[in-house]
């Protein structure tokens, strides 16, 4: 695999294949780390957003079919 890449006209040499074959490990590794911290982050942010506030599904149902213009006697 080395010596194909050399012989296409991408690289130079099979020196520079090899030395260049870390680097998408290095970019993925790197945006792996990058979106690991983003995620802390907005795990952070959710939980310092405030506190939790106790809700019933089945009424947020009724109340947004009660509100609803077009339902008619559902």
């Amino acid at each position: 695999m080395v010596q194909q890449k050399a012989d296409s006209s991408r690289y130079p040499s099979a020196s520079v294949v090899v030395r260049d074959a870390p680097r998408p490990m290095d970019e993925q590794e790197n945006l792996r780390g990058e979106k690991l911290e983003q995620l802390r982050h907005d795990i952070r942010a959710g939980l310092d957003s405030g506190t939790v506030a106790e809700w019933d599904p089945d009424h947020v149902k009724r109340d947004g079919r009660a509100r609803d213009p077009f339902r008619k006697g559902c």
